[in-house]
């Protein structure tokens, strides 16, 4: 097996074809390389880029891959979501259809700070509020992390101020009294109930 140094392939047992995704459908027919159809023999997958696996490996029944799609020649309605875009917390988005020429379509997104299913009516798969607070490695937060809807708050903890949201950004407020102020002090305080 050949493999190039980006991690593509060499050719020898294994193939790979960029997608062109301006058609509509694609037919695929697979040949050996002297022109002797494989029939049923051979196997195809469409991944994700940078998705490998050795030939000799069994079949797989999923690969990784994500299919970017357009509602085509139809923009969003003005002022208004599209009745594609079922889930509450989604909304109409418009844009081209074929790599970023041509004709205008348009998808359906979850709002920020939400992600699932836009395309269905609210339930578990729908756009669901994002955690922010159980995903520090995405998210962070060296403080306090209070989920909102569609947001999260990161503050310091009482007695410190500063920018929790970074590695030691959140700063001891201390008072320094020196022993002049202790004495002004205790003036103070025994002169106040007289």
């Amino acid at each position: 097996m050949t493999f190039t140094g980006d991690g593509g392939c060499g050719g020898y047992r294994c193939c790979q074809a960029d997608i062109d995704i301006s058609y509509p459908s694609y037919n695929i027919t697979m040949h050996m390389l002297d022109g002797e159809h494989l029939g049923t023999s051979g196997s195809v997958y469409i991944v994700e880029r940078g998705y490998q696996r050795e030939v000799d490996d069994p079949p797989v029944e999923e690969v990784p891959a994500t299919l970017a799609w357009v509602i085509a020649n139809s923009s969003c309605p003005t002022n208004a979501s599209a009745p594609e875009c079922r889930s509450n917390y989604s909304w109409c988005l418009s844009r081209p259809v074929y790599m970023g020429t041509g004709p205008v379509g348009r998808t359906c997104q979850c709002y920020d700070g939400y992600q699932g299913n836009p395309y269905i009516d609210d339930g578990p798969d729908s756009c669901q509020d994002i955690d922010e607070c159980h995903s520090p490695e995405s998210y962070s937060c060296y403080g306090n992390c209070t989920n909102t809807p569609g947001n999260f708050t990161c503050m310091c903890p009482t007695g410190y101020e500063g920018n929790a949201s970074v590695p030691n950004g959140c700063k001891g407020t201390y008072i320094i009294i020196t022993r002049r102020a202790r004495l002004m002090l205790a003036t103070n305080l025994s002169t106040v109930g007289h």
